[in-house]
C-alpha cells in the first residue's frame, strides 16, 4: 500500500512538472508571437484594419493566457508545497517553484496596470474604425501598437522567467519526484 502511494504521488508531481513546463512555454510563445510576429504583420496594413485586427487578438489573448497562467501558476505552487520540506539548501527547490508560482501570473496586474492605457487608447481606436465617418490616425496607430508590442514583450519576459525557474528546480532536484511522494 505505501508503494502504491509512493507511486500516485510520484506521478502527480511529474504531472506538475509538466503542466508547468508546457504552460509556461505556451504563455510564452503566445506572448512572444504577438509581440514579434503579430505585431509586425498588422503594421503591414492601414491603420484602421491594423487597430480592429489589434482587438480581435487581444480578446484571444486576454480570454486564453490568464486562464492558462493560473494553471500553471497552481502547478507550480503544488510542487513547491510539496519541496518546502526539501532537506536541499533554503534557497533550493520551494524557493525556485514559489518563484514560478509568482512570476507567471504576474501578467494580470501588469496587464491592469501598466498597459492599462496602451490598451484602452488602442481600443478607442479600434471603436472609432468601426464607424465609417471617423479616421483613424496613421501615426498615432502605430506608435501605439510599437509600445504595446514592448509593453507585451515585458509580460513574455515575467512568464518566461517563471518558466526558467521551474524549469530549474526540476533539473537540479530531480529527487523532489521520489522525496515528496
Amino acid at each position: 500500500m505505501a508503494d502504491r502511494v509512493q507511486i500516485e504521488g510520484s506521478l502527480l508531481i511529474k504531472l506538475a512538472q509538466l503542466v508547468g513546463i508546457a504552460g509556461g512555454a505556451l504563455v510564452t510563445a503566445i506572448s512572444g508571437g504577438a509581440s514579434f510576429m503579430l505585431v509586425p504583420a498588422l503594421k503591414a496594413g492601414p491603420a484602421s484594419v491594423l487597430v480592429r485586427q489589434w482587438r480581435v487578438a487581444y480578446g484571444i489573448g486576454a480570454r486564453s493566457a490568464p486562464p492558462i497562467s493560473i494553471v500553471t501558476s497552481l502547478a507550480w505552487a503544488y510542487l513547491a508545497s510539496k519541496a518546502r520540506h526539501h532537506p536541499a539548501t533554503p534557497s533550493g527547490p520551494f524557493t525556485f517553484y514559489t518563484l514560478a508560482a509568482v512570476l507567471g501570473p504576474a501578467i494580470v496586474p501588469y496587464t491592469l496596470v501598466v498597459m492599462k492605457s496602451t490598451n484602452g487608447r488602442l481600443s478607442e481606436l479600434a471603436a472609432a474604425a468601426d464607424k465609417a465617418s471617423e479616421k483613424v490616425q496613421e501615426k498615432e496607430a502605430t506608435q501605439l501598437i510599437e509600445k504595446w508590442k514592448w509593453l507585451n514583450a515585458v509580460r513574455g519576459v515575467s512568464v518566461f522567467s517563471a518558466l526558467m525557474c521551474g524549469a530549474y528546480a526540476i533539473v537540479t532536484w530531480p529527487e523532489i519526484a521520489i522525496w515528496a511522494a
